[in-house]
């Protein structure tokens, strides 16, 4: 079992910690499969001709696995997020803990931040790491609250997905937060989600697909 990185924004760490959001697609790097003669074979492209269910024509003879940069079945992926390190006084004079940004549209008005006590490494001072919010491609393993379990991955295009599984990539969940986009069905609104993120969906990439449930006992959220 292997743990990873992997990034996700603010409305889609809301969607993860409600239980709306138990996949994710990212693009493949290798976007030409088909010429390659690769083929869906469990966490990998399998390209041999024996193994060709995606290409109908034979390409080549050698056997090259592709794997899934986010693991396989069983790995974990540890959530890296927006955040920063806050301050909660409290009668035994307070203490420092790592604030998660997709928590603020969580809020009422007026409401505080949760400050979320950690445990840090030796040698780790969180008041080094006072100077505002923090892109999470800088979020060290440390300071992230959320750890999913893979269960499911498999390449397919883009646009092949179907309308329960755009439901289970959260889009209907992010509509609710857009208001020009409520009341859209799950396939138009994963369209809208893929579109916003910077992908192209005319352009129906090869991606993984990874599916995930959140890792017993392992967030804070």
């Amino acid at each position: 079992m292997a743990d990873r990185p992997i990034l996700f924004n603010g409305a889609m760490v809301r969607a993860i910690l409600a239980g709306k959001k138990t996949q994710t697609r990212r693009a493949l790097r290798d976007q030409n499969p088909v010429d390659l003669g690769a083929a869906r074979y469990g966490e990998h492209l399998r390209r041999k001709p024996m193994f060709d269910k995606v290409a109908q024509r034979v390409v080549g003879t050698s056997l090259v696995d592709v794997r899934c940069p986010f693991g396989r079945p069983g790995d974990r992926l540890w959530v890296r997020e927006t955040w920063g390190v806050g301050s909660r006084p409290d009668p035994f004079g307070g203490y420092d803990g790592i604030e998660y940004r997709a928590d603020e549209e969580l809020l009422a008005q007026g409401d505080d931040l949760t400050c979320h006590k950690i445990d840090t490494p030796d040698g780790v001072d969180l008041c080094d790491y006072r100077s505002g919010w923090k892109p999470s491609i800088h979020m060290p393993r440390w300071a992230s609250r959320l750890m999913l379990e893979v269960t499911d991955v498999r390449v397919e295009r883009l646009q092949a997905i179907t309308a329960a599984d755009a439901d289970a990539e959260g889009a209907i969940a992010w509509t609710k937060e857009c208001p020009s986009r409520v009341g859209a069905g799950p396939m138009i609104a994963f369209r809208a989600l893929w579109d916003s993120t910077g992908g192209d969906w005319s352009a129906n990439p090869w991606v993984w697909v990874v599916g995930f449930r959140i890792a017993e006992g392992q967030t804070n959220g």
